[in-house]
């Protein structure tokens, strides 16, 4: 399996379907190309996804963005985070990237339901509901050749397709994937570190609720990075003396003012690259998706190989063709419940 990060969620809308265009070009060629998009309609959704199709030398698109794990369902051809419309959330008051609106047949003008298309040859964007990973197996099964659509979603069709595709009886009409160009490797540390770096990026509501559960008890050490700073030097011994001696550090941005995300990320990034180079972290867990890449930028990490999937939407990673070699987890910022940085410290304290 191949992914590819096009980093167009906040590009202007030219020149983000053109960098989709060029991605999916470079692999249309494989049996499966799935498109994904975010599960609370964020980012330039139609224009990339029409610029995807053309590419890919499909005749139609299947659009399936529910992730019911994540609460996030598709009704009547609206989407819902937690039984709200995705406009009605927080996502829609995104200051990057709000979520416009939560009709996919007005995200997708021209689009049908692929209940009602009955199969019609000018329907080439089609629109699926489900509320639950059996309706995402439904959709995948409804599809008679898996090779002539755009597969468009979230991790919930993601998976559906795994779990359609990787099957026994499948095991003939999927062909391998040629490996990149690079060589993805995973040396397991024979002496780990034993500290665990949380670097909280995004400003979603449930990270507040995980950071707080994590750090109660005084369990973890907190540390808060201010606009584009990387932290004051006492904050940053700090944290290394925890780290140092197995802990858990939380860093975040400002939780009681507005402040620029962008730049926060910033902050925190750099402050993660002055840590991780001291050798006293031993795995790292990054919540928001510009965070994720800042992080990875700053740290000279271009592949990873993918380990698991700990939590829905929750991955691990093993770092690649660096001298990074440690565990590193992802998660969106909306993703989980209030328990889960708490699960995932405690996952990460106990790996390889």
């Amino acid at each position: 399996m191949i992914s590819i990060d096009t980093n167009s969620r906040e590009m202007d809308v030219a020149t983000a379907a053109a960098r989709t265009a060029i991605a999916v070009l470079s692999v249309n060629d494989r049996d499966i190309l799935f498109k994904t998009i975010d599960s609370t309609l964020r980012g330039n959704l139609t224009d990339e996804t029409r610029a995807a199709l053309a590419a890919s030398g499909r005749s139609r698109a299947i659009i399936a963005p529910a992730f019911p794990a994540a609460g996030r369902v598709t009704i009547a051809g609206r989407q819902y985070a937690n039984g709200t419309p995705v406009d009605q959330t927080e996502y829609g008051f995104d200051p990057a990237h709000p979520a416009q609106r939560s009709d996919l047949l007005e995200v997708f003008p021209g689009s049908r339901m692929l209940s009602s298309s009955h199969g019609d040859p000018d329907a080439s964007i089609l629109i699926a509901d489900a509320t639950t990973d059996e309706d995402l197996d439904a959709v995948v099964a409804s599809v008679p050749d898996f090779r002539d659509v755009l597969w468009v979603g979230s991790p919930g069709l993601a998976s559906a397709l795994a779990r359609a595709y990787s099957s026994p009886e499948h095991a003939d009409d999927v062909r391998a994937v040629a490996p990149v160009d690079a060589e993805v490797t995973r040396p397991v540390p024979t002496n780990r570190p034993r500290g665990t770096l949380v670097a909280i990026g995004s400003k979603h509501s449930a990270n507040v609720r995980q950071a707080a559960q994590l750090l109660a008890g005084g369990q973890g050490t907190d540390i808060e990075i201010d606009t584009d700073s990387a932290g004051s030097d006492l904050s940053l011994r700090t944290a290394d003396r925890s780290l140092r001696t197995g802990g858990t550090v939380v860093l975040h941005g400002p939780t009681t003012t507005l402040s620029d995300s962008a730049a926060v990320s910033g902050g925190i990034s750099s402050a993660v690259g002055t840590l991780w180079s001291h050798g006293n972290v031993g795995a790292l867990i990054i919540s928001g998706g510009r965070t994720a890449r800042q992080i990875f930028e700053r740290l000279d990490i271009h592949i990873a190989e993918l380990a698991d999937e700990l939590e829905p939407g929750i991955v691990l990673l093993y770092p690649s063709g660096t001298a990074h070699s440690l565990p590193v987890i992802l998660k969106a910022g909306g993703f989980g419940d209030d328990g889960t940085l708490l699960r995932l410290a405690e996952r990460a304290y106990l790996l390889p």
